[in-house]
């Protein structure tokens, strides 16, 4: 009797295990995107307060302020959803003067995803710069990780000054 209920048990759990490994999908595979909270582009969320969104879809211009960009040494790569700018080691983008809706923010939040190789020495990501001082008022870069004085190619520092 209690073989037999043991046998129950292991053939019950046996199940269960075949069945969740069954349902398991490819964790890269990428589905159609679903809006998320109703928002269906990060554009549409707080656009009324929005002063700034650059896409970077085969160009450097914002799509809301409307501040331009000249770059040197950037090209495009496509990714998961649409392109994204792809830098290099002499790469970079400059841009006009911002309106003054944005140069009158007293907070501001910067969002970005980012898919970089890991660097040899200190690399700059992006700058807002501020005039009235040496350090742009934003500076991030990123920098090499080394464990064991081997470089580690699955982690960087990312340093904010």
């Amino acid at each position: 009797m209690k073989i037999s209920q043991n046998i129950s048990w292991l053939l019950l759990i046996a199940a269960i295990g075949i069945t969740a490994v069954a349902c398991e999908k490819d964790m890269d595979e990428y589905a159609p995107e679903r809006p998320i909270g109703g928002y269906a582009a990060s554009s549409e969320i707080g656009s009324e307060n929005l002063v700034a969104h650059w896409a970077f879809e085969n160009g450097v211009n914002d799509s809301v302020g409307n501040i331009s960009g000249t770059a040197k040494s950037v090209t495009y790569a496509g990714g998961r959803k649409g392109q994204g700018l792809k830098g290099s080691a002499d790469g970079y983008v400059v841009y006009d003067a911002p309106p003054a809706k944005a140069v009158a923010l007293q907070s501001f939040t910067v969002a970005f995803w980012m898919n970089a190789p890991q660097p040899d020495k200190a690399a700059g990501v992006f700058a807002l710069t501020n005039d009235k001082d040496f350090w742009g008022s934003l500076d991030v870069y990123m920098e090499p990780y080394k464990l064991a004085g081997a470089p580690n190619p699955d982690t960087l520092f990312m340093k904010v000054h």
